[in-house]
């Protein structure tokens, strides 16, 4: 039986960076200059920040260039039809 990659729609930090191929520096500088939404989630008495993927498709939409950004998009989308042990490897 093939299982499938369910898509997430909330990531956070790590997850994002990996989602958008930058680093977590990355990600970080981009909040310091607004130009990523955010939440933040409070639990434990730390606060984490929150992704929502619409928010991370928007921010590589204006911050790549829009050729290189619709094949992210295609490219993202084919790796969430593969098999999940396809995507191990």
């Amino acid at each position: 039986m093939m299982t499938f990659i369910k898509s997430r729609h909330w990531f956070d930090l790590k997850s994002a960076a990996k989602y958008l191929g930058v680093s977590e520096a990355v990600i970080r500088l981009a909040i310091e200059r607004n130009q990523m939404r955010y939440t933040r989630l409070a639990a434990k008495g730390r606060s984490s920040f929150r992704f929502h993927r619409s928010w991370l498709d928007m921010y590589l939409f204006e911050h790549t260039d829009k050729v290189s950004w619709f094949m992210s998009v295609r490219i993202r989308i084919a790796s969430w039809m593969l098999p999940e042990d396809s995507a191990k490897h």
